[in-house]
């Protein structure tokens, strides 16, 4: 099971609409839930495997199949219906393929007796949108019938906030628009009211740390991509040090890369979207 504890220190979900409607019959069972959720992006190896991270509301929809029709007939449709939606796969595997038993046993599967996965006879694909939705769908053989779970993930949107330091109070984060660097990620002399937002926050709460971390915008990055996003978040680090009389030991910088997106990654406006330094609260 790959869901994990949003990094975040309070959130105010917008309500979302759910994207996907699958054609198929009522579903056998339905499961609702927030929070992060991690989208396998590749197979299982022995490190694990890479995941994209949405975090939002979740739900898990399971059905069986009576009709004698095999895992690929009822996946490739639901693949179809997903683009139709304006989902892009990211990864799809069958069985073997994708891992086997460590791979199953990884993602979050709904328990029988609403869900059925046979290890030998499963096909996996995971799926985003140019909003930063997810999707997954789970397709299996056994007992006699096709089971199907499809989760999807809605990107949790924050309330409109006032201004920056209540944005970054209200949803643990906030994203640094209007930041520019220079060659070798150096900063602008002049003062950078973003920088002063973050050092008055932390000013007011004695009780948290800040991290700056960089995203990059395609899981293809390489390591020039991942130097240069790390430097970017390292130059504001020292910035928030030199100018702001932030300790040290309350600030540091991070390279999350292509592991949290806002938008799908398969094509330049989501990579454009996804590329960018965040600060992120975290307790002390």
């Amino acid at each position: 099971m790959i869901r994990t504890a949003a990094l975040v220190l309070s959130v105010a979900w917008a309500a979302p609409a759910l994207a996907f409607d699958p054609d198929l019959p009522e579903a056998r069972s339905l499961r609702t839930s927030e929070a992060a959720y991690a989208l396998p992006a590749g197979p299982w190896t022995e490190q694990g495997f890479k995941t994209l991270t949405v975090t939002g509301k979740i739900r898990s929809r399971t059905w069986r199949i009576e009709e004698g029709v095999t895992t690929q007939q009822v996946v490739e449709p639901l693949v179809d219906q997903a683009r139709a939606a304006g989902f892009a796969p990211i990864y799809a595997c069958q069985d073997k393929g994708c891992g086997g038993f460590d791979f199953r046993f990884a993602i979050d599967v709904v328990p029988a007796p609403d869900m059925f996965v046979d290890l030998s006879d499963f096909r996996y694909v995971s799926a985003m949108n140019g909003d930063g939705d997810g999707l997954a769908i789970l397709v299996s053989r056994g007992r006699n019938a096709v089971w199907v779970q499809i989760t999807e993930v809605i990107r949790a949107t924050p309330s409109v906030p006032g201004d920056l330091a209540s944005a970054l109070v209200e949803t643990g984060r906030l994203v640094l628009e209007d930041i520019r660097f220079g060659e070798g990620a150096t900063l602008d002399a002049q003062p950078i009211p973003a920088l002063e937002v973050l050092a008055s926050v932390l000013d007011q709460k004695p009780d948290v740390r800040l991290a700056i971390v960089a995203h990059s915008g395609s899981p293809a990055d390489d390591d020039d991509t991942r130097a240069e996003g790390l430097a970017e978040a390292r130059s504001i680090r020292a910035r928030l040090i030199a100018d702001y009389a932030v300790a040290p030991d309350r600030v540091e910088a991070l390279w999350v890369g292509p592991f949290a997106p806002r938008a799908t990654p398969l094509d330049a406006t989501g990579q454009a979207v996804n590329r960018r330094i965040e600060a992120v609260l975290l307790p002390e």
